[in-house]
């Protein structure tokens, strides 16, 4: 391999490795604000498990997945609220009760702590970062060693 080519590879993996990394961070973070914003703690009920089908780039639809929408008191007003993950298999099968935080300041704004989504999404992406960093690593060890 060529040094100009050996400089692009090492371009494309860093990138590569700092959006996968910036966006497994930025889940990661957005996730421990909304926790930090939410202490409220109400019990919720699924009232639906709400279906999202995305398409794709080239318009084809991909696998349902559910996102539940959970109905709650607070302050004797009735909320419903759904959370921006999906699932498939549901995480919650309607009628299931379970713990929700809400923030004080709005209501609707909730987390989910048996929701594990974000948690998986965030790893998953840190970990697809790392792993192109250390295949960058062996790449360039294989590059100075003159093996490519």
């Amino acid at each position: 391999m060529d040094l100009p080519t050996f400089i692009l590879t090492v371009v494309m993996f860093l990138v590569f490795a700092g959006v996968f990394g910036g966006v497994g961070i930025w889940v990661a973070v957005s996730n421990k604000r909304k926790k930090e914003r939410c202490t409220v703690r109400v019990d919720a009920t699924v009232i639906e498990n709400k279906p999202r089908r995305p398409r794709s780039r080239s318009g084809h639809r991909s696998r349902t997945t559910y996102s539940p929408v959970f109905e709650y008191v607070y302050n004797g007003i009735t909320h419903t609220a759904e959370t921006n993950y999906s699932s498939n298999p549901p995480t919650f099968h309607v009628g299931d009760m379970t713990d929700v935080y809400i923030d004080p300041e709005s209501p609707n704004t909730i987390y989910v702590p048996k929701m594990k989504e974000a948690r998986i999404l965030s790893i998953a992406f840190i970990g697809g970062g790392v792993l192109m960093l250390l295949v960058l690593a062996m790449t360039t060890v294989s590059y100075l060693k003159g093996d490519l």
